[in-house]
């Protein structure tokens, strides 16, 4: 509701930084390793703000995908655009699952998923930014063409 008025790369930008903050804050209560109630309140928020970064990036995914197809083939493109986050998300928890019983337990696959989900955020950052930067340039180049 809050950002339904914004653009598409402002949620885009928005959702990605809130996202690389919730798995920060994450790890860094898994990291304390204490188990203390600090512990699991940092835990706790760093999922919830992970979580509001998902879910407005998903939005965001939505608006910027959608208003670029045709009428008639929104409804096969969205199918798609969901098929992809099902697979995005069902996959990572299921490596999860089988690093936890055969790899090196809770703690140290959420550290990798975490840092993984991080460094995987900064390179969608990096991208979205580039992309950014070249439709400036394009938009600029037509404008002094005109």
């Amino acid at each position: 509701m809050t950002l339904r008025s914004a653009g598409a790369r402002s949620v885009m930008l928005l959702s990605i930084g809130t996202l690389i903050l919730g798995a920060a804050v994450t790890v860094l209560a898994i990291g304390s390793g204490d188990g203390g109630t600090g512990s699991v309140i940092g835990f706790f928020v760093g999922t919830a703000i992970a979580g509001i970064g998902f879910g407005s990036g998903f939005q965001g995914g939505i608006r910027l995908v959608i208003p670029q197809v045709e009428a008639h083939e929104r409804a096969g493109v969205l199918s798609l655009l969901y098929v992809v986050c099902y697979v995005g998300l069902g996959l990572p928890a299921i490596i999860a699952g089988v690093l936890v019983v055969h790899g090196g337990g809770l703690i140290v696959t959420s550290r990798e998923y975490s840092i993984t989900l991080i460094v995987l955020a900064l390179v969608a950052l990096a991208g979205l930014l580039r992309n950014g930067r070249r439709n400036k340039n394009r938009l600029e180049a037509q404008v002094s063409e005109a």
